[in-house]
């Protein structure tokens, strides 16, 4: 499997928020070297920073 800078398993969430799709500059991609974790756990971790 190749890697990116020393990542070989991530995701990427892309997140628009409610009722915003297609609203300019709503759209939100976060990343997240933890493939394990779900996509409500990802956003939650952001939230706290």
């Amino acid at each position: 499997m190749l890697s990116c800078n020393g990542i070989e398993n991530a995701v990427v969430l892309i997140n628009y928020p409610k009722d915003a799709f297609h609203v300019p500059k709503a759209l939100r991609s976060f990343i997240s070297p933890d493939a394990s974790l779900s996509a409500r756990e990802i956003l939650d971790i952001y939230v706290e920073r």
